[in-house]
């Protein structure tokens, strides 16, 4: 019997600016900024008060986001 041949690992990308939205915690109702990693949406920050506070935190995520991919390509 034939080896099964080994599938490519899968090459990962980054998160562009559309992959972030903000979500409603049923339980506590604070506002979070999720991400999308593979078919999962996770969350990126701790609870806001107003879904205004969130969207302003998706802002700052691109910019960290940005810091972080320019101090890899060093």
């Amino acid at each position: 019997m034939a080896a099964k041949a080994k599938k490519p690992a899968r090459k990962t990308k980054a998160l562009s600016p559309g992959q972030y939205r903000t979500a409603r915690h049923p339980r506590t109702g604070k506002w979070h900024v999720v991400g999308k990693a593979g078919r999962y949406w996770m969350p990126v920050s701790d609870g806001f008060s107003t879904a205004k506070q969130a969207e302003a935190r998706i802002k700052r995520q691109h910019a960290a986001d940005r810091a972080a991919l320019r101090e890899l390509s060093v």
